[in-house]
């Protein structure tokens, strides 16, 4: 009877150390998931289509020195203000050229210094506000969508770190709420970016039916947090048969829910500057100063300024339609393949990266 007793445990055990040798550390998850992923953000360049396109490629930044930004062309944003400009210049030229060539009675004459004066305290004033106002709002803008951004990252990092902790019980939901986390942002880039997520993007991270389903989704980033709330739910769901767990249950389940709250809510405040864009009441009555205050230079100082009056309009003409175009440009800070947008790709990396190194940390501490 005691040798049938010990054969029965010995048998037990040895088939628990077999479950054990089978089963990995983190159900059907291992770090080196992520490594396609990491790899793919990490060679992005710009693209026309898809969701990728972001600042990379070596293209220089704020920091990088005054003469790397001063001979920069393609960051200046002068699609946004090269026909206004052009359309400036022209009509300059034109204006100088009749008052300069031809003998007529405007050539050499020029309004009175208290008309100038007027012209400068008026208008000119009133633009310099208005200009000011205008790149402030786009500048707002720009910031708030960074600090949203960096927001969702830490209540990614968040989520990912506790649940590795606290759902060790149910490895597959657990799982399931790390791949779904990370899969977030690239879920928002698409909303964001009105955008297709192709299989590559998610490759490893998850199926090709989940990322069928995700495109599929009204709203991606309201998807995914319904899939990490579901398995959440698993893995903290209270039972009679929980006991004494029940307090520590719920309240895990409360802070987990505040990760999936913060993910929800900032998503929702970068849709919404998107979606919302300054009132073209203002922004059209400040291009109407502008215009106005550019076209009428030519007729108050040709006289004046004579044929340097051609150089001179343009240069000024491109500092203040630079400046509304830098405002336009920085206002929606998500479109793809501008040098100025938010590198959307790089906050992709930076979670995929973050939770890889959780899991490599989680698995290596089970060892």
């Amino acid at each position: 009877a005691i040798w049938k007793v010990y054969w029965s445990v010995n048998s037990l055990q040895q088939r628990n150390m077999s479950a054990d040798e089978e089963q990995p550390k983190l159900g059907a998850l291992h770090y080196s998931q992520f490594d396609y992923a990491i790899e793919l953000y990490k060679n992005l360049k710009f693209k026309g289509k898809g969701c990728f396109g972001g600042k990379s490629g070596g293209y220089p930044t704020s920091q990088d020195g005054w003469f790397r930004t001063l001979i920069v062309i393609r960051g200046r944003a002068l699609h946004n203000i090269f026909w206004p400009w052009a359309l400036t210049v022209l009509h300059t030229v034109w204006w100088t050229c009749a008052t300069q060539i031809e003998s007529s009675s405007l050539h050499g004459k020029s309004l009175g210094e208290s008309i100038q004066s007027a012209y400068k305290l008026g208008i000119g004033a009133l633009l310099a506000f208005l200009l000011s106002f205008r790149v402030g709002r786009s500048i707002n803008r720009f910031w708030a969508a960074m600090g949203d951004w960096g927001t969702i990252v830490v209540a990614i990092r968040s989520l990912v770190s506790s649940i590795m902790i606290h759902g060790r019980d149910h490895p597959y939901e657990r799982d399931q709420v790390v791949l779904w986390a990370s899969a977030f942002p690239v879920a928002l880039k698409k909303e964001l970016r009105d955008c297709e997520i192709e299989s590559n993007d998610l490759r490893d991270v998850l199926s090709d039916a989940q990322i069928k389903a995700l495109n599929k989704a009204a709203n991606s980033p309201l998807y995914v947090a319904n899939e990490i709330r579901y398995n959440l739910k698993k893995i903290f769901d209270v039972t009679p048969e929980s006991g004494c767990l029940s307090p520590a249950r719920s309240s895990e389940m409360r802070q987990n829910e505040k990760f999936v709250d913060a993910l929800i809510a900032n998503a929702g405040r970068l849709e919404g500057l998107k979606n919302i864009s300054t009132p073209v009441v203002f922004v059209s009555h400040l291009r109407t100063i502008i215009l106005i205050y550019l076209f009428s230079m030519p007729y108050l100082y040709s006289g004046e300024w004579g044929w340097a009056a051609i150089p001179i309009v343009a240069i000024i003409s491109f500092f203040y339609y630079g400046v509304e175009g830098a405002a336009e440009e920085v206002e929606n800070p998500f479109e793809r393949g501008h040098v100025n947008d938010l590198d959307l790709d790089n906050y992709c990396l930076k979670v995929m990266k973050s939770s890889q190194q959780l899991v490599k940390c989680h698995n290596m501490k089970q060892d």
